[in-house]
């Protein structure tokens, strides 16, 4: 993934990460790191707790690197932050007009261009989510394998990658749009029983693509075969899979309620009024509350990755015997 050549640490190529795919760390490049000093060992390490310790993982790196991923994040969510603000400014519009609930497939108040756009909205947010975990899995694995990639090499390998992205996340993600449309056609009397039915489904269909994007990241798998490796490493902590796929949900929902409804409690309070532009101040916070979350999510989910490697496959062993040993032959 590095060119061993190069002496810049936050240059990456098209070379195969090889070592990575087969248990070992990348070609070391001793003393090759941001700040000049010495290189820094790797920071893998077996966990009895891989959902606490991949989110704990994820959060080290944020607080870490959170300059980085935060702007890197910014720069990959400034599209389906603006689609969001229009779906908003569109939204109110049609409140202004028809009543208290926002438009859906299933409400008069919506008109043909409006259902298109929220359903594009979800689906994009979820093409954008993939997008933020390759940039934050480039982040994420360097620093464990005891590298520094930095806000521009980052960027430039997401770039480079968003061709097998593209279409490893429309190919395994050809439920969404489905699931969105069922939830979103729902009268109000339905809602309830459709999301019961609707959640389960995708939970599942998430815990089966969950690796995806780390697998391409690290293995620098294909669409197709980043697909069928990131299934395998699920059925292999399929409990593992589920309790972080829940506490994700869970710690995401939560961050984003808290950031959300700021502008409701600083009315509250009365430091401050937002009068008629109260919509577009509650807009704003849940835009903010996806700019911390995705890239904090994305982070926990490529720690999970190695997580499971090194649970479910011992890859720290093969690290060390083959620092020892040497690299293993290859079959004849």
């Amino acid at each position: 993934m590095w060119d061993p050549t190069d002496d810049r640490d936050d240059v990456m190529t098209d070379g195969p990460w090889a070592p990575l795919e087969s248990g070992a760390p990348p070609p070391a490049r001793p003393g090759v790191v941001r700040s000049g000093g010495p290189a820094r060992r790797l920071r893998l390490r077996r966990s009895r707790s891989p959902v606490l310790a991949a989110l704990d993982g994820g959060g080290d790196v944020f607080q870490r690197r959170g300059r980085d991923v935060m702007v890197g994040a910014v720069i990959l969510i400034a599209p389906m932050v603006a689609l969001n603000l229009w779906l908003t400014v569109l939204a109110f519009d049609r409140l202004e007009d028809s009543g208290p609930s926002l438009p859906g497939f299933g409400d008069d108040a919506a008109t043909g261009i409006e259902e298109v756009v929220l359903l594009l909205a979800v689906v994009f947010a979820g093409y954008t989510a993939a997008v933020v975990g390759c940039f934050a899995a480039t982040i994420l694995i360097a620093d464990r394998f005891g590298r520094t990639v930095g806000l521009r090499g980052a960027l430039w390998s997401t770039l480079r990658s968003l061709p097998t992205v593209t279409v490893a996340w429309a190919v395994s993600h050809w439920w969404l749009p489905l699931a969105d449309a069922f939830v979103l056609g729902a009268r109000d009397d339905q809602l309830v029983g459709r999301l019961v039915l609707t959640v389960p489904v995708v939970t599942v269909l998430t815990i089966a693509v969950l690796y995806v994007v780390p697998v391409i990241v690290a293995e620098r798998a294909g669409p197709l075969r980043s697909i069928r490796r990131g299934w395998t490493l699920s059925r292999m902590r399929f409990g593992s899979a589920l309790g972080f796929v829940v506490s994700s949900f869970a710690i995401g929902g939560l961050l984003v309620l808290g950031i959300g409804t700021l502008p409701a409690l600083l009315e509250g309070t009365g430091f401050i009024t937002f009068g008629d532009f109260t919509w577009l101040a509650n807009g704003i916070a849940l835009q903010l509350a996806v700019i911390v979350v995705l890239p904090l999510i994305a982070l926990a989910t490529a720690q999970m990755y190695l997580e499971v490697r090194l649970d479910a496959e011992g890859m720290d062993l093969t690290i060390d015997a083959e620092a020892a040993f040497g690299p293993r032959e290859p079959a004849p």
